[in-house]
């Protein structure tokens, strides 16, 4: 694999991770929304 592969799978990797991380803080304000007393 040449640096210009690497490099793109590296892009590729943090695009899902913020991916994930945005759906993540998602789920955990709907959590606490409905926790907290409205």
């Amino acid at each position: 694999m040449d640096e210009a592969t690497l490099e793109q799978i590296f892009i590729t990797a943090l695009e899902l991770l913020s991916k994930n991380i945005d759906l993540l803080d998602g789920k955990w304000e709907k959590n606490l929304d409905r926790e907290s007393p409205a």
